[in-house]
């Protein structure tokens, strides 16, 4: 239907704005930073090449809590652009149409985007996650904003295939996902904390993921 290719044009030139509005070549001098976004870059490529099928056709990737976790450390241009590479890199590995991927991609930037704006909004940047009611409640909010934003996307992207009613699929694709989506959050959170705290501890992340895929997988 022509109102789903508008949708997706609508949602790839959204996110190549905000892509080209929060670049800046201050970030690539800072090799920490860039060593950091990579990281982010190629876990989000094997995460996500890895997806876990849970029920009813419906999969789960890890990816979720490395998206996060990278949203929260990273400054807006390196945590889009991280996620935009990303997916850009992963998606034709999954044989996934042009135009799905230029969706699903444009919807990832726009997600990051936007719960990344509802953290820095409401936070300490000062202090550690956890740390503080504030902090607390900011990461609720942009969790909650990560999981309204990725699935209201997808669910408006479904409903114009379909020809349905705007809403209409959005129960089904929330309430599918719904607990594995706020547990990879809570995840990504974590791997956030243990960066803060020290930069090295980052990796010991790698122990709950592997323990959260090894539950879903079986």
């Amino acid at each position: 239907p022509r109102l789903a290719w508008f949708y997706i044009g609508l949602v790839a030139f959204f996110a190549g704005a905000v892509l080209l509005w929060f670049f800046t070549l201050a970030d690539i001098f800072q090799p920490d930073k860039v060593l950091l976004a990579t990281l982010c870059v190629l876990t989000i490529v094997i995460t996500e090449t890895h997806q876990i099928p849970i029920r009813n056709k419906t999969s789960v990737t890890v990816s979720t809590a490395v998206i996060f976790g990278c949203l929260l450390i990273l400054d807006t241009g390196l945590a889009t652009w991280s996620t935009a590479i990303g997916m850009a890199l992963v998606y034709p590995r999954l044989r996934r149409r042009w135009y799905n991927t230029l969706f699903n991609t444009g919807a990832y930037v726009l997600t990051v985007f936007i719960a990344q704006m509802v953290y820095r909004s409401l936070n300490n940047a000062e202090t550690m996650p956890f740390s503080t009611w504030a902090n607390t409640m900011a990461l609720l909010l942009a969790g909650l904003a990560y999981f309204m934003a990725n699935t209201g996307l997808v669910a408006i992207a479904i409903d114009l295939r379909n020809q349905r009613p705007l809403g209409q699929s959005w129960p089904g694709v929330a309430g599918g996902m719904g607990a594995e989506y706020f547990s990879l959050l809570l995840l990504g959170s974590l791997a956030a904390l243990l960066y803060d705290i020290n930069k090295l501890l980052v990796v010991l992340i790698i122990i709950p993921v592997i323990i959260v895929y090894d539950a879903y997988k079986t």
